[in-house]
């Protein structure tokens, strides 16, 4: 194709040039060329729409998809529980020793990458070591304002962050990420039920394969064979999500006001896409009184992050939220609008049924309770000045910000205001710039 036929349109060029870094098509002279192998994939998957488009192995057992659910499901609970053991009222340190739920190395790695986690006493540094790529790192952590954040995102956000901070290890770790990228991709296409062996895969596919079993994206029944979950077919529910992945991004993706729903279209065929979407388990009066419908300790320990609970019963929790309980998890870097989407997002079907006047007076209110937080702020910290330079300054206030604990910066005076259970982490950093 010539590329005077495209015009000068400032979108196509921005496009075909995200085309062209992900190597989909190239540029010779005054033409574009579609990569070949691409062309061939997409030709085949264009003209079999409607049929599966990765069936795995028939030869092999099919896995029901309850199975694969419940295995998801254990495996990501692991995780939020490894988590929720730091979100203490009073977000101590705590020391991985001190945990009853634990996690694998490789997953810990990733949640320090992605600042889920700060590690408050480096044991490596203590030892005089340099921690290795492939180490998880040891000491006491805590967790961040972006962990608190986490715990109360969607599970799709939850998923696509901890992917994103694997990409981006995996680069450190000199692996092409658009391989790891293409992999997951090519799990999420699967049809659920449908295994494939581990023998048919490379050296590099294989581990990530492995590593992501402890992320519930895959089964591995005998550790010869493998089976994507629902969780893979679940990498394709936001779009966007998806995209900012691929442009590589370093805003925090629970962040961003996404639209949850956003999602591929699904055929009857492409059948492993399609993914009952959980139903709401949470009610809530007029009068702040909770009550959610659910047996499940990981869900009972986020409600609890800003609830009060009062009774657990077989089948049911309930609490109410009050002002202190909703402060105190503010006071952790959560916004109003996270708390409030996490409610919508799990509202019983009966809330439907209920004046929206209900619905109003709750989000109101939280967020009148979070404009109070605007008047006065109290916060133990510790105020760094006097910086060599402006580049000293500069490094030190995007590490911290980082981080998750820069309180107040006045980039004019060159003031930096951070929390204070985070002085040993900053204090070894300005360290090491000398």
């Amino acid at each position: 194709m010539q590329e005077s036929l495209l015009g000068r349109n400032e979108q196509v060029t921005t496009c075909l040039n995200g085309l062209m870094d992900l190597g989909i098509v190239s540029k010779e002279g005054k033409s574009i060329y579609l990569d070949n192998t691409f062309k061939t994939s997409f030709w085949k998957v264009m003209s079999n729409i409607g049929s599966d488009v990765i069936s795995g192995n028939s030869n092999l057992p099919k896995v029901s998809p309850q199975v694969l659910m419940d295995v998801a499901s254990k495996q990501w609970d692991n995780i939020l529980l490894h988590l929720l053991q730091y979100a203490t009222p009073e977000g101590q340190s705590l020391k991985r020793s001190d945990l009853k739920q634990h996690v694998p190395d490789a997953i810990l790695e990733i949640l320090v990458h992605a600042k889920l986690l700060v590690i408050t006493e480096d044991g490596d540094k203590a030892a005089g070591k340099k921690r290795k790529l492939d180490k998880a790192p040891i000491g006491t952590f805590s967790l961040s304002n972006q962990g608190w954040c986490f715990l109360l995102s969607s599970q799709s956000k939850q998923l696509w962050a901890l992917l994103k901070s694997y990409v981006e290890l995996h680069k450190k770790k000199d692996v092409d990420e658009l391989e790891v990228i293409v992999t997951l991709l090519n799990i999420a296409f699967w049809i659920l039920g449908y295994g494939e062996y581990m023998s048919t895969l490379d050296a590099s596919s294989k581990q990530m394969v492995i590593d992501w079993t402890s992320l519930g994206l895959t089964y591995r029944p005998d550790g010869i064979t493998y089976y994507p979950t629902h969780f893979a077919a679940k990498l394709l529910e936001e779009e966007q999500i998806l995209s900012k992945l691929l442009r590589n991004t370093e805003n925090n993706l629970w962040e961003d006001n996404l639209d949850d729903t956003a999602s591929l279209p699904k055929t009857e065929k492409n059948a492993n896409q399609i993914i009952t979407k959980e139903e709401g388990y949470i009610i809530v009066e007029s009068n702040f009184h909770l009550y959610a419908y659910t047996n499940s300790g990981v869900k009972t320990k986020i409600i609890s992050l800003f609830t009060n609970i009062q009774y657990v019963l077989p089948n049911m929790v309930t609490g109410i939220i009050t002002r202190s309980s909703i402060l105190n998890v503010l006071k952790k870097g959560v916004m109003a609008d996270t708390i409030i989407g996490f409610l919508k997002d799990h509202f019983h079907p009966k809330m439907s049924t209920m004046s929206p006047s209900v619905v109003d007076a709750i989000t109101t209110q939280i967020h009148l309770w979070s404009a109070e937080r605007s008047r006065v702020n109290h916060n133990p910290g510790v105020l760094y000045d006097k910086f060599k330079d402006k580049k000293e300054f500069n490094a030190i206030r995007q590490y911290a910000s980082d981080l998750g604990v820069l309180i107040w910066e006045n980039t004019e005076k060159e003031f930096l205001f951070v929390q204070e259970d985070a002085h040993p982490v900053i204090r070894d950093f300005i360290r090491s710039l000398k």
